[in-house]
Parts: C-alpha cells; structure tokens; sequence
C-alpha cells in the first residue's frame, strides 16, 4: 500500500550532476509503469508516460518557480533554488504528506519568505506539510498548528499566537530571568 508520504532532508539531497528537470523526473518513477523492456522497445506505454512525465515535471517546476532552469545542473543553483528543487521532486510522488526538515535551514532573509510563500501554496493545494523548524519567524508565518518539543517532551500545542504566549515555550527558548 502506498503512504503517500514525502520528505525533504535538513541537508540537501540533490542529484547534483542531473539537470533540474531530470531530478524532479526522478520523483516521478514511483509513478509510472512501463518497465525496461518498454523503454527499450519504446511501445506507446513508454512513449505516453515520457509525455505525461515531461508535462509534469514542468508543471511541478512552475510550482516552485524553476521553470526557467530546468536545463541547469542541479549543483548550479543557488542555495535556495536547491531547496526549492529538492520541494519539487518531493511534490512530484504525489504525497498527500509532505514532510519538510529544517527547509529554512542556511537561506537568506528573501529566500525564506519565499519559502514560507511556497508552503503556503503547497498547503493550499490540499496537502498536508509537516514542517521541522528552528526559525521561529517561518514557523509563525505558515503555521496553522504548532507542537512545541523541549528536549523530545512535548511542552504546548495550539496556534501560533497562543504558542508565542505560552510561558513554557518562552521559558524553553528564551530562559527565566535570573532573580538577583
């Protein structure tokens, strides 16, 4: 039985010498069924899915805003745009989850609001993003639900504006006042 989950990695997990297009064709793989044979003997199977492979490959490039460097090498990409990569080839399994770990993790300033753009939008196609997250500022700008870990023990679960009130949480990530 398929999951339907997907993830991305704290540490970018690229196919660095592929181009772009051909990293997010690899997330496709788990879905297509023409085989070896079928490619070798390039039957109408294998001829339909290389079009429908091709056709979502740019559509999920689009998605991310990579449209335009498809023919790159993956490893030519700025950081950010390797995130961005990487967020493709994950969508394009089809997950009903998308699972992102630490994806703030060494961008800039613009390169994260541009993430948190991008996860809004993922999240507004109906998928479900669980998102691993220090940076508090991402975390507040795309969360609907927040669940607070202290050292692996849940501390608080709510919304983010409930979760930025919450004496545990700003003990836990901010320390008490030492009484002098």
């Amino acid at each position: 039985m398929k999951r339907r989950i997907a993830r991305t990695f704290q540490m970018i997990r690229l196919f660095p010498d592929l181009d772009v297009d051909e990293n997010v064709m690899i997330g496709l793989h788990g879905r297509t069924r023409a085989g070896t044979l079928d490619s070798l003997l390039h039957t109408p199977l294998h001829r339909r899915e290389e079009a429908w492979a091709r056709d979502e490959t740019y559509r999920w490039l689009a998605f991310v805003g990579l449209e335009g460097r498809a023919r790159s090498r993956a490893r030519e990409l700025a950081y950010g745009d390797q995130r961005r990569l990487e967020i493709a080839r994950a969508l394009a399994t089809a997950p009903r989850l998308l699972i992102l770990d630490e994806p703030a993790s060494g961008m800039n300033p613009a390169e994260k609001a541009g993430l948190v753009q991008l996860v809004g939008r993922i999240r507004d196609s109906g998928i479900t993003v669980l998102f691993i997250e220090h940076d508090m500022s991402v975390v507040m700008g795309i969360s609907d639900r927040i669940i607070v870990l202290d050292y692996g023990v849940q501390i608080a679960e709510g919304a983010p504006d409930a979760i930025q009130r919450d004496p545990r949480v700003i003990e836990a990530y901010l320390g008490r006042e030492d009484p002098e």
